[in-house]
């Protein structure tokens, strides 16, 4: 069996096969990390962002408030459609359409707010 010497071109050949290795190991690292880069936002423009998103935001006053409005409108439409429904009532028991008790029952159904 024949032995081998490692020579010195063998050495720089394994050193320069390693190194190309390394390279490209380096190259996708890097390459990885500016595509990181590229998707990272700085604390100036998150900042940025959330004032942005601070002004649009609805607070619970807010909301409080517009619901307790929106809830005087219903009330108040309904207390309308309530004198409605009492006038009719009213003006066909005046015309004998309705009994007093059939006027009085379609009355007491009448919504409560």
């Amino acid at each position: 069996m024949k032995s081998r010497q490692t020579t010195k071109q063998d050495i720089l050949e394994a050193i320069n096969e390693f190194s190309d290795r390394v390279d490209e190991r380096f190259n996708r690292i890097e390459g990885d990390i500016v595509g990181i880069k590229s998707t990272m936002v700085t604390k100036n423009e998150l900042k940025t962002e959330f004032a942005k998103f601070e002004t649009r935001m609805v607070s619970k006053d807010y909301l409080d408030q517009k619901l307790s409005s929106l809830k005087g409108d219903l009330v108040e439409a309904i207390r309308g459609e309530n004198k409605k429904l009492t006038a009719t009532v009213n003006l066909l028991a005046a015309k004998k359409v309705f009994t007093k008790d059939e006027a009085t029952k379609v009355l007491s159904l009448e919504p409560v707010v």
